[in-house]
């Protein structure tokens, strides 16, 4: 295998990380920086052991030397558990200070690896993991700057992954650590999708360090339009409540005195007594307000009311119907018992209303087919068309007699001119004529700009 032959993409490079993120962890996120003033010996030796500290294994001593190594090998370090990390490089970077740095990050990760166990069953991907490694801790620029240089009129390739592949993995950490904008790193080799989620990563960062700000800004809305629901659901339940009462008592009248079935001339005080008798279980305040009412003569105000309520309703019921997915509800399918709330699965029938028993409560009720007829919910507005389409009628209707009845008074006034000898009667007359001649004008006018807003 040669040096840099090695190419993995997103997927395998994510593999590789979450593998050693799960063993070595990283007190910091940024990338390590060189501090070496000279080019001996010992700074190299000094410089290696910030790095060998940077990369988490503190307490460990770097012992560096420039050896005759085999062709091919750039450095080599012995993986134990001695403390002392002795670490040789080729004499052929001996002059040669980015490929020094990149070796020393290579062996020294090399040496992480070992310490936290990960150990792998291959040379290949021991030194692979070994080069991710080197991105992982922190030593990516010292990777970047040092896998590729010029020494002597001679190329040198150090590593075993692709260029492409080095800086794609260090684009990914900049990425995840915030280290870098997106704006600034290329991702044209990768999927759509990746590049949405690595474009979109630092925006979830961003939301989790304020997450009051963004919950205010995304979900206001949302949560008034929860409020304003839960307001509907109140109002609903108060006119639920209200026609279960009212259900109640008509099914009470209908199915539950039974001793009206055998009302005859014999018993008729006894069935009577014991029709008082159910009178007198229901609520007496509420009968006592009925009857309050029905002496003021609030009754039809109350159920004109009440019929515009539901009206309302209903046209609301129909518009939020027809905005949303029909087929997942299941108010046609299913009858709800208003008594006992038992769910009853509706006969197949043509009938729009029919009459079910409840199974449980053994009570009567209506069940319509569907939830809100489009037909109904046009008869309503029909119906409001027709009601002001009858009064404007009306209005023509008396227009034409007033205007019948002027004429005819016009025709007198007529004759009655000709016939006075007087020119002071004869004047006034006429004046008389032409302010009923305007009259009649301004009335023609008002019926037509009617008949026009119609």
């Amino acid at each position: 295998m040669a040096a840099q032959d090695i190419s993995l993409d997103f997927k395998p490079i994510l593999d590789h990380l979450r593998l050693i993120e799960s063993k070595v962890k990283r007190v910091r996120h940024d990338e390590y920086l060189p501090q070496m003033n000279s080019f001996t010996l010992e700074s190299i030796t000094n410089e290696a052991n910030r790095m060998l500290e940077f990369a988490g294994l503190p307490g460990y001593f770097a012992v560096v030397s420039y050896e005759n190594l085999t062709d091919g090998i750039g450095g080599d370090v012995p993986l134990n558990y001695d403390r002392n990390v002795n670490i040789r490089i080729s004499n052929i970077y001996k002059n040669n200070y980015a490929a020094t740095l990149a070796i020393l990050a290579h062996e020294i990760c090399h040496k992480v690896l070992f310490v936290n166990h990960l150990v792998f069953p291959t040379t290949m991907m021991t030194e692979v993991h070994a080069d991710v490694t080197t991105l992982y801790v922190g030593f990516g620029n010292l990777i970047l700057n040092g896998c590729i240089t010029h020494n002597a009129n001679t190329k040198h390739y150090l590593g075993y992954l692709t260029y492409d592949t080095y800086k794609l993995i260090k684009s990914i950490l900049d990425v995840i650590y915030r280290r870098k904008s997106v704006d600034t790193i290329a991702f044209s080799k990768l999927d759509i999708v990746t590049q949405h989620a690595l474009n979109n990563w630092a925006l979830v960062l961003k939301k989790r360090e304020n997450p009051e700000e963004y919950l205010l800004k995304e979900s206001t809305n949302d949560v008034r339009l929860m409020d304003s629901i839960n307001l509907l659901e109140q109002m609903l339940n108060y006119h639920k409540v209200k026609i279960y009462k009212k259900l109640d008592l008509i099914e009470k009248e209908l199915y539950q005195y039974n001793d009206l079935e055998k009302l005859s001339y014999d018993n008729t005080i006894d069935v009577f007594y014991n029709y008082y008798e159910c009178i007198l279980k229901e609520d007496s305040d509420e009968i006592l307000k009925k009857d309050f009412e029905h002496r003021l003569g609030n009754d039809a105000t109350t159920n004109n009311g009440e019929q515009e309520e539901s009206t309302i309703i209903m046209n609301a019921a129909y518009d939020l119907y027809n905005h949303i997915d029909n087929n997942s509800l299941t108010i046609n399918r299913l009858a709800k018992c208003p008594f006992c709330g038992e769910s009853i699965l509706g006969a197949a029938t043509k009938k729009d209303h029919f009459v079910i028993v409840c199974p449980s409560c053994k009570r009567h009720f209506i069940k319509t087919r569907v939830v809100w007829e489009p037909d109904s919910h046009k008869n309503i507005q029909n119906k409001k068309d027709s009601n002001e389409i009858a009064k404007l009628k009306d209005e023509i209707k008396d227009l034409k007699q007033k205007s019948k009845r002027l004429k005819d008074e016009n025709e007198i006034l007529k004759n009655q001119s000709h016939e006075s000898y007087s020119g002071i009667n004869y004047f006034l007359a006429k004046k008389y004529i032409f302010t009923i001649n305007v009259f009649l004008l301004l009335c023609a006018i008002s019926l037509i700009i009617k008949l026009l807003f119609f």
